[in-house]
């Protein structure tokens, strides 16, 4: 997940800064106090974005059948056989307008719409990306991983400016069987930057 943001944030220089913009304003208000990665909405939508375009997989929730089901359309589950389920809504243009375009603010405007504050955030669950799974078999370290991954980009995004090597052209992705994965060899460049704040401590007394 880290490595396909930072191939977004190459891609896409003007929303690299408008995130440190965000990261900035927040961390100098309240530091890195509990709600802090919450208040950091576009980083948020940003990470959902890319969790939608850059898919990891076809399929999630692979689960070995122990015995035999009958699903209420007559269809049967044979016992030992591996059902996985299909995760192809993310890039369905009944589900999402112009799927194929990435657009880090997709959610936050998604979230801007009342009653809709929760439901588009990076670790909340849906039909319609099932990134960390669904149900009572959803990921209970999300929380944990997002935290992470957003902590992670403050730092890299606040002390570094990231870039493509010149005349560097991003390879596909890899797919093995149901597995989609990150260009084995990628070439950036970082350059560091003069931070604004002193990120260890970084709220203004």
């Amino acid at each position: 997940m880290s490595t396909r943001c930072l191939i977004k944030l190459c891609e896409y220089p003007e929303i690299a800064q408008q995130l440190r913009e965000e990261m900035t304003a927040v961390l100098k208000a309240d530091g890195w106090a509990k709600t802090s990665l919450y208040k950091m909405k576009l980083l948020d939508s940003f990470l959902k974005e890319v969790s939608r375009v850059c898919r990891t997989g076809h399929t999630t929730m692979g689960r070995y059948v122990k015995s035999p089901v009958t699903l209420s359309n007559g269809a049967i589950l044979p016992a030992n056989s591996l059902i996985p389920v299909v995760d192809d809504r993310p890039l369905d243009s009944s589900y999402y307008p112009d799927p194929e375009t990435f657009d880090a603010h997709r959610y936050l405007k998604l979230r801007s719409q009342p009653g809709h504050e929760n439901l588009h955030q990076f670790v909340a669950l849906s039909t319609d990306n099932m990134l960390f799974g669904h149900g009572q078999h959803a990921c209970p370290g999300r929380f944990f991983a997002s935290n992470q991954i957003k902590i992670l980009l403050c730092f890299l995004l606040l002390k570094y400016d990231w870039r493509f090597a010149p005349g560097y052209e991003v390879p596909k992705d890899t797919e093995v069987e149901q597995q989609v994965n990150t260009p084995m060899h990628l070439e950036v460049q970082a350059r560091r930057m003069e931070g604004e704040i002193d990120l260890l401590e970084p709220k203004e007394v």
